[in-house]
């Protein structure tokens, strides 16, 4: 059996740089989450964006160090 498709990602403006700017941890949460996206999975903890934005595109929140972060997938 072949392996599952893995979709592209497409990063936009700074998005990927600012990404590697992030604490480690934050990184690797959002980079799982990525992952997730990819194969087609709902990342844990993963919220639709906003209203009038289409549900394909999820937002991510994560806290660290008292700050908190977030992506859009």
């Amino acid at each position: 059996m072949p392996p599952p498709s893995r979709n592209p990602i497409h990063f936009v403006g700074s998005s990927k740089k600012d990404l590697r700017e992030l604490p480690g941890d934050v990184q690797d949460v959002f980079g799982s989450a990525l992952l997730d996206t990819q194969y087609g999975d709902h990342p844990d903890g993963a919220r639709p964006f906003a209203e009038g934005v289409s549900r394909k595109v999820m937002k991510l929140v994560e806290d660290h160090d008292g700050d908190t972060y977030r992506a859009a997938c």
